[in-house]
């Protein structure tokens, strides 16, 4: 089943206005592929190390910007 069939029933069988029904569709979409199987399926890229959020990183700057010359 395509995503517009999804937006034809929603249309036909809800008294949804079309804008609504092109956001519930359109969320769904970003939904069930994008956030579910995408890393179920392993097809995404491995997320890079966030230096900012490294916990080594994050001592240093701290130390340097705790100690007074």
């Amino acid at each position: 089943m395509s995503w517009g069939m999804v937006y034809a029933l929603l249309r036909r069988l809800t008294p949804l206005p079309p804008p609504v029904a092109g956001l519930l569709t359109g969320a769904s979409l970003c939904l069930l592929i994008d956030e579910g199987l995408t890393p179920l399926l392993g097809t995404s890229r491995a997320e890079p190390r966030l230096p900012a959020l490294d916990k080594r990183v994050c001592q240093e700057r701290k130390k340097r910007y705790t100690t007074h010359s």
